[in-house]
């Protein structure tokens, strides 16, 4: 029995196999080396058709896209203008125009872009309110004016002001 494990145990493996390199690589005929070589070319213009079949396959033709009208017409830039369409809303216009497929001298006329135009309009114009200043100035207080406010019974809170009232009454002093 242990003779039989001994033999199972035994595996015969290959030995690896070692390449060497010949060192004088056999000499092909030249009339040998010029078939081949003509063999690989017309291989590889062979792979070279079919490959180029497969890519003209698999891209086809592209149609021309309508794209988006980019030039106004005069018609149409006269009509923005009669609308007075601003400048900010010109591209809102032509998207109308190119959606519902009519001209841009039509979309002006069409009561959903006169109302959406007068909407942002408005929202321009509100937005230019609110970021105007006030044409009112602050002034700055001198001494004198505060020196007549405290004459009256105005008398500031700020040490500031106080320090102003005091030098503006010892220079109308030094004046006298």
């Amino acid at each position: 029995m242990e003779n039989q494990i001994d033999e199972q145990e035994v595996i015969e493996t290959p030995a690896p196999e070692q390449e060497e390199a010949p060192e004088n690589p056999p000499q092909e005929e030249p009339d040998e080396q010029v078939t081949r070589l003509e063999k690989e070319k017309a291989d590889l213009e062979a792979k070279n058709k079919q490959l180029y079949a497969r890519l003209k396959k698999g891209t086809p033709k592209e149609e021309p896209v309508a794209q988006p009208q980019s030039t106004i017409s005069e018609k149409d830039i006269f009509a923005l203008i009669k609308a007075d369409v601003s400048e900010e809303d010109i591209d809102e216009v032509k998207r109308y125009a190119s959606y519902r497929g009519i001209s841009i001298s039509e979309a002006v006329k069409d009561k959903t872009l006169k109302s959406i135009l007068s909407e942002r309009q408005e929202e321009r114009t509100s937005a230019n309110a609110a970021n105007t200043r006030s044409a009112r100035g602050t002034s700055k207080v001198t001494g004198e004016s505060l020196l007549e406010k405290a004459r009256q019974g105005d008398v500031p809170d700020k040490d500031e002001d106080i320090d102003k009232i005091v030098a503006a009454r010892m220079a109308a002093k030094l004046n006298k």
